[in-house]
């Protein structure tokens, strides 16, 4: 088992010809003591299916002197055409939901994917939200620690225990003094 970014996984796999596939998302989900699915007034208890993203935006600098210029390209890349060119690249879904849905491209995203179960990519676009980079402007309260975590703890390198003992006081004094405001979906 392993847990790492798309395009990271899709170029693993594919080059050392792993078969591979894909976990469906968490979502919590409540139930009876007899196992079955837990419902109030015929609606199921469950939550939101949550997986992390790493959305690309694109901005136009106020000094470019090509400012129609970057527009178009913006307006061609984010078009269905474009979008179909990113399917195709096998190391990202389309912000088109439509197209992510649609069979053929699921048909190309396998192949570029290297993965027969696509499934959660595609409901990685449909359930996919903004980052916990994105809730102070920007976005050093976990650029610092992110590192450490990602590496020392996870390679098991450092205990979580040491973890929080280096980075929650830090952490805590960048959001008391940083702190702006929140962005929501």
């Amino acid at each position: 088992m392993g847990i790492d970014e798309s395009f990271a996984v899709t170029s693993s796999m594919k080059t050392k010809g792993y078969e591979w596939g894909i976990a469906p998302f968490p979502q919590w989900r409540e139930y009876n003591a007899d196992g079955t699915m837990k419902t109030i007034n015929g609606t199921a208890v469950k939550g939101v299916e949550a997986s992390h993203n790493l959305l690309t935006g694109f901005v136009i600098s106020s000094k470019t002197r090509y400012p129609d210029e970057c527009a178009e390209f913006i307006g061609w890349w984010t078009s269905e055409e474009g979008q179909k060119r990113i399917i195709a690249s096998g190391t990202r879904i389309s912000c088109l939901n439509s197209l992510n849905a649609d069979p053929e491209c699921q048909s190309i995203m396998k192949d570029a994917f290297g993965c027969t179960n696509i499934g959660p990519i595609v409901n990685l676009g449909k359930n996919a939200m903004q980052g916990d980079w994105s809730y102070v402007e920007d976005g050093n309260w976990i650029t610092d620690w992110a590192l450490d975590l990602n590496t020392k703890v996870r390679d098991g390198v450092k205990t979580v225990d040491r973890f929080w003992t280096e980075w929650e006081a830090k952490t805590d004094a960048y959001l008391a003094a940083n702190y702006k405001t929140k962005k929501f979906r």
